[in-house]
């Protein structure tokens, strides 16, 4: 958008800033009555109910803010703590399998923003929040049908995160504009050739589409070779010469059906760039140490997306996961 979206989103933040500052500025001593807790504090954004008798009060931070505090009320009616709620620590104590949607309520409020994971129909929560007190990060939270932590992984958090945003300093939008032109460029030179016919020799191939960015053999004795559209495109073509040097098929492989067919605990990473080539980028995910490789691409050929295939220390792919590609979703850009 304009210069004046932005103006307004960090009025927005520094508006919940100072609002969060004078809430705690007034933090009242362990053992105050609820009523004096609302009056120093102000009304609560929202209560849960504590299985132990007491209630839990939300003072809201998110979405704009990295906080979230919580007032512990006890079942004799006076304030037991008050804490900002959203670090490392204790998202370490969720326990998936057990938590319940209750259970993350009551320890950390309601969340930045609600999505669902499509690939597995996961509802997934986001918190944004400082991972290590230095990392500006979301923490999301997967449940499954019946309102159970499934599992949870962070990631850099589009608002701030350089990584992520679709707005970047200027100095890193000029260099990422030269790059992508040269990217598109370069790309225009491969798809725009008149790809050889199946039979081509890899000879004549490479005289038509140019030296590709890699090339992975083949169990059988042939090769792939990648014609790279990543990380700036959401495209990336495999060239299949056969054992007797011979191409056997040309194809843009970025699709929802190639990756329906990546056999996860199977594959390994040896398996995938065979198949995709290479990733737009590489990341980790600490809470399982996954490496994860995601791609930019078109799901269902319709939807700006990116695919996320998370392995294990072993080089095993563990899981696979779609979510909005941050370069192009509105939901995810800080503009």
């Amino acid at each position: 958008m304009t210069l004046s979206s932005k103006t307004l989103a960090a009025a927005c933040a520094l508006a919940l800033s100072l609002s969060a500052c004078g809430t705690f500025s007034r933090t009242p001593p362990a053992g105050t009555p609820l009523a004096e807790v609302t009056a120093k504090l102000g009304k609560r954004d929202a209560v849960y109910p504590d299985p132990a008798g007491g209630q839990v009060l939300e003072y809201r931070g998110q979405p704009m803010s990295q906080s979230q505090h919580m007032a512990r009320i006890g079942a004799d009616g006076r304030l037991v703590s008050y804490d900002q709620v959203l670090t490392t620590e204790n998202f370490a104590k969720v326990q998936p399998g057990r938590w319940m949607k209750d259970d993350v309520l009551r320890n950390f409020g309601r969340p930045a923003e609600t999505g669902r994971e499509r690939a597995n129909g996961y509802e997934v929560w986001s918190y944004r929040y400082k991972q290590d007190g230095v990392w500006d990060s979301y923490m999301n939270i997967y449940f499954n049908g019946r309102g159970e932590v499934h599992h949870m992984d962070n990631t850099p958090d589009p608002l701030l995160d350089d990584r992520s945003k679709g707005v970047w300093p200027m100095a890193v939008l000029l260099r990422s504009t030269v790059f992508a032109a040269a990217l598109a460029l370069s790309a225009c030179t491969t798809l725009f050739r008149q790809p050889p016919p199946a039979g081509a020799p890899v000879a004549e191939v490479t005289a038509r589409l140019g030296q590709p960015a890699a090339a992975y053999p083949l169990p059988d004795g042939g090769q792939m070779l990648e014609y790279r559209g990543q990380p700036m495109g959401q495209f990336q073509y495999m060239a299949h010469i056969g054992p007797d040097g011979r191409l056997v098929s040309y194809d843009q492989v970025l699709t929802s059906e190639n990756f329906a067919q990546v056999k996860v605990d199977h594959w390994t990473k040896d398996d995938i760039l065979r198949h995709f080539g290479r990733p737009a980028e590489v990341s980790r995910v600490y809470a399982h140490n996954y490496e994860v490789w995601t791609y930019r691409y078109k799901e269902a050929g319709v939807w700006n997306s990116v695919m996320n295939v998370h392995f294990d220390e072993q080089g095993v792919v563990r899981q696979m996961l779609n979510g909005p590609d941050p370069m192009y979703d509105e939901r995810l850009r800080f503009r």
